[in-house]
């Protein structure tokens, strides 16, 4: 017996919302994207990760090479910024583990360039996210109890904010000035 089809009814027409649409495709995040919105919340936020990734590289390989030829150990020599930022990328290492093997098997720059944009993407999405939390949170925070602002502020607009609302330009204001005087 041959299958028989289901007939197309009315019914189906009435509710829209109940037939079942085209799956979502999963997409799978990179774990170093993670690690970057970790790195840029609790360590460093605006650091320039192929820089940080390059001379860390340069600055660890120095140091294994002094340690195998018995010298004493290099970052002595350093600045201070210098040993800061290896300070910075040790911390990005300990966060994520396999980020030194993944970092040492690169065997081109855009490959290490591949990774830094990872981690930065994770970075700039936590402060994106962080930002855009803390929009309702100001409006709160300058609005006085049981009060309002005039002109009202948007909730998630950054739109009539800063200089262009006097509230939020009088907290703008540098100390020394007084924003009531027009001068």
């Amino acid at each position: 017996m041959p299958a028989t089809r289901r007939a197309h009814t009315s019914a189906d027409d009435e509710a829209p919302g109940l037939r079942v649409g085209a799956r979502k495709k999963i997409v799978r995040t990179d774990p170093l994207t993670h690690t970057g919105r970790h790195f840029g919340r609790t360590v460093y936020a605006f650091s320039d990760l192929r820089y940080l990734l390059s001379q860390g590289l340069t600055r660890t390989a120095e140091i294994e090479a002094a340690r195998d030829a018995g010298e004493d150990d290099p970052s002595n020599t350093w600045s201070a910024k210098g040993r800061q930022e290896f300070a910075v990328y040790n911390d990005l290492l300990s966060m994520h583990e396999g980020l030194e093997k993944r970092l040492t098997e690169c065997k081109t720059a855009e490959e290490i360039e591949l990774v830094a944009d990872l981690i930065h993407k994770g970075a700039s999405s936590a402060r994106a996210e962080d930002t855009k939390s803390l929009k309702p949170a100001i409006v709160d925070l300058i609005t006085p109890p049981g009060g309002s602002i005039s002109p009202p502020l948007h909730r998630r607009q950054k739109i009539g904010r800063g200089y262009n609302h006097y509230v939020t330009g009088e907290f703008l204001c540098p100390a020394g000035l007084d924003w009531t005087n027009d001068e």
